[in-house]
């Protein structure tokens, strides 16, 4: 089974709620790796799950300007499916 988004999810991006589960999941994946806290799997993007993809987007992508997004075909989005 392939892993999609519909759209973006993060910083001003439509966060649609089954596309927010997904991120928080493998986002969850990568804390968990690095032992850190997990997320509350919700449908809502808030501070918390945005600095999460900042943290991700800066250390495992190596990227100095992080934007707080995941794109559905974007970088993130195809880093966090092999984290």
């Amino acid at each position: 089974m392939a892993l999609r988004l519909t759209g973006s999810v993060g910083n001003k991006s439509p966060n649609n709620s089954k596309d927010v589960k997904l991120v928080k999941v493998l986002l969850n994946v990568y804390l968990r790796s690095t032992k850190q806290k997990v997320l509350a799997i919700t449908r809502t993007v808030d501070k918390t799950t945005i600095a999460a993809i900042n943290a991700f987007q800066s250390k495992y992508e190596k990227s100095k300007k992080t934007d707080g997004k995941v794109n559905q075909n974007g970088n993130s989005f195809r880093a966090l499916k092999v984290a």
